[in-house]
C-alpha cells in the first residue's frame, strides 16, 4: 500500500531544513568576519515576520542595534506591518517609539499601516486620532491614507466622519482619486434617499480635475 504524505507536511519539512541552512550560513558569515549590514538584517527580519516569528524578529532588531547597525524606516515598517496584522498594537506603539527615538521618521506608509491595523481591530477613534498625530510629527497625509480612513468609516456607516475627511482633503487642496469616488458612491448607494441627499449637500467642492483614468 502506498503511503500518501500530505503536501503541507512535505513543505513544512523542506522549510524547516531551509531555515536551518539559512541560520547556519548566517553564523558562518559572522565566524568569517563578514559583517551583516542593514540590508541583510532587514531581509532576515522580513523573512521572520512572514513566518510569524515576531518575537525572533524583534530580538534580531535588538541584536542589530547592539551591533551598531541603524535600522531604517523600511526595517521598522516591516515589523510594524507584521504586528498590525496580528493585532499587536501595543508592540506597534513600542516599535514606533523606538523608531522615533533612533531618529527614523515614520512616513505615510508607516501611518497607513497603522491606520489599517487600528481599524481592523475596531479602534476607529484611535485611527482618527492618528491622523492628527501624524501631522504633528511633520508627516503630511496623502490621498491613500484618507481613502483608508474613508473606506473603513463608511463601512461603519459613520457618514459624518466621511464628510469630515472629505472636508479636510478639500482644505488641504488634496484631490480625491477614483478610489475615493468609488468608496463614497458605494456609501451613497446604501443610504435612503433623504440621507443620501443630506450627505451630498455636505460634501465639499473640489477643484475641477480629470480623475478617471489617472
Amino acid at each position: 500500500m502506498r503511503l500518501l504524505i500530505p503536501p503541507y507536511f512535505i513543505v513544512s519539512i523542506v522549510w524547516g531544513i531551509l531555515r536551518r541552512l539559512i541560520k547556519a550560513l548566517f553564523i558562518e558569515m559572522l565566524d568569517e568576519g563578514v559583517r551583516p549590514n542593514m540590508v541583510t538584517f532587514t531581509v532576515l527580519i522580513d523573512s521572520l515576520c512572514k513566518q510569524l516569528r515576531l518575537q525572533e524578529a524583534r530580538e534580531l532588531l535588538d541584536w542589530m542595534i547592539d551591533r551598531g547597525e541603524h535600522p531604517n524606516t523600511v526595517t521598522y515598517n516591516t515589523l510594524i506591518d507584521a504586528h498590525c496584522k496580528q493585532g499587536s498594537m501595543k508592540k506597534v506603539n513600542a516599535l514606533l517609539d523606538s523608531m522615533i527615538q533612533r531618529g527614523q521618521h515614520p512616513n505615510t506608509i508607516t501611518y497607513n499601516i497603522m491606520v489599517n491595523g487600528l481599524c481592523r481591530g475596531g479602534q476607529l477613534g484611535k485611527a482618527n486620532d492618528l491622523l492628527s498625530k501624524m501631522e504633528e510629527r511633520g508627516c503630511t497625509p496623502n490621498v491613500v491614507i484618507f481613502n483608508t480612513l474613508i473606506s473603513l468609516f463608511s463601512k461603519n456607516k459613520a457618514t459624518s466622519e466621511v464628510v469630515k475627511f472629505l472636508c479636510i482633503m478639500a482644505v488641504k487642496n488634496l484631490s480625491p482619486d477614483t478610489t475615493t469616488f468609488s468608496i463614497v458612491l458605494s456609501l451613497l448607494s446604501n443610504l435612503k434617499d433623504k440621507k443620501c441627499q443630506e450627505l451630498l449637500n455636505l460634501v465639499p467642492t473640489f477643484p475641477a480635475k480629470e480623475h478617471l483614468g489617472k
